[in-house]
């Protein structure tokens, strides 16, 4: 379940997980200090090293934001069926 916040306090709340992880703190540990699952953190490691430092911390939103312009697109574009 999305926490309540802005997109803006959510990603500051990414970006202070990988910083509790630069210090050498558990998973778990992160988890318990930033109020979110270890997967989470997890997840937004995995992603920070994925797409390197200086990219911005997406959120799974961003993802189904994507998803959503690009079926918009297509029906504008005259294509009946989602892919």
């Amino acid at each position: 379940m999305r926490p309540k916040g802005s997109a803006e306090l959510l990603s500051d709340r990414r970006r202070r997980a990988l910083k509790l992880l630069d210090e050498d703190l558990s998973l778990n540990e992160v988890a318990r200090r930033v109020h979110c699952a270890a997967s989470s953190v997890m997840r937004w490691r995995n992603e920070w090293r994925r797409r390197g430092a200086a990219a911005p911390i997406p959120s799974r939103w961003d993802s189904l934001r994507v998803v959503h312009e690009c079926s918009r697109a297509a029906k504008r574009a005259g294509c009946s069926e989602s892919y």
